[in-house]
């Protein structure tokens, strides 16, 4: 409760990378993405895992990890 975290001398702003890779393996058709959260120069936040269901294509690849992402986001 004593303690905090002090940005110094830069913008402090919250920023969020995505990646998503399709897989063309036969025996693991999941893909994996995964996201990271910097605030200032801090990572503060990431994760990398397979997707939870099956993509059709990467265009709906993109839409289910970006779901994640943006539940990420929000509780940030």
């Amino acid at each position: 409760m004593d303690y905090e975290l002090h940005y110094i001398g830069f913008p402090v702003v919250l920023e969020g990378y995505n990646a998503s890779y399709k897989i063309s393996n036969t025996k693991n058709s999941k893909s994996t993405n995964g996201y990271n959260f910097t605030l200032g120069e801090t990572t503060i936040s990431w994760k990398s895992s397979k997707q939870t269901c099956i993509a059709i294509s990467m265009m709906a690849l993109e839409f289910i990890s970006l779901d994640k992402v943006i539940e990420e986001a929000e509780w940030l």
